[in-house]
């Protein structure tokens, strides 16, 4: 996703609106098996600082879907995220020590990476189809939020051999 910036490159406060729609094929995420159900929307805007830093701003929107950690059902969920950006001509070059912001050269900036890198880090690293989810009974597999399997009430337990660490504590 270029942007041409050549009309607020050199000048203060100068900014370009952005709303656009990225499609699955252009925008690809793998991470924890998620999966992104439809495009992601971004709208707002590029702004020049007048030092050839530009700070990107808006909000990214769409939605994913993935497996609850603990029941194993197919979880839905929306998306919206701030993004707050920097792009500098000499970001990550060397000898510099900007790491926070992405670089452009030229007078074209791509925003992909800067989208993609904020949609990844708002992803939970643990994905529940509920906080209060009971999830799967160890030994039949039963979906606890469903129903109650009776397994735990029959179950006798079985001498643990760290039991005696328990006495000792």
């Amino acid at each position: 996703m270029l942007i041409d910036i050549k009309s607020v490159s050199r000048s203060r406060e100068a900014f370009i609106e952005i709303d656009t729609e990225i499609g699955l094929d252009i925008l690809s995420i793998s991470f924890q098996g998620y999966r992104l159900t439809g495009p992601v929307s971004f709208k707002g805007r590029l702004q020049a600082d007048g030092d050839d830093i530009l700070g990107l701003s808006g909000r990214l929107t769409g939605a994913f879907e993935g497996i609850c950690a603990r029941c194993l059902d197919l979880v839905s969920r929306s998306l919206d995220i701030p993004v707050d950006e920097i792009f500098r001509p000499d970001a990550g070059s060397e000898g510099e020590t900007v790491s926070e912001s992405y670089r452009y050269e030229g007078h074209v900036v791509e925003l992909l990476p800067a989208i993609r890198d904020n949609l990844v880090l708002a992803l939970p690293p643990r994905l529940l189809c509920r906080p209060e989810c009971r999830g799967l009974c160890p030994r039949c597999g039963t979906n606890l939020n469903e129903k109650d399997c009776g397994c735990n009430a029959f179950e006798q337990e079985s001498p643990s051999p760290f039991d005696q660490l328990k006495q000792l504590l």
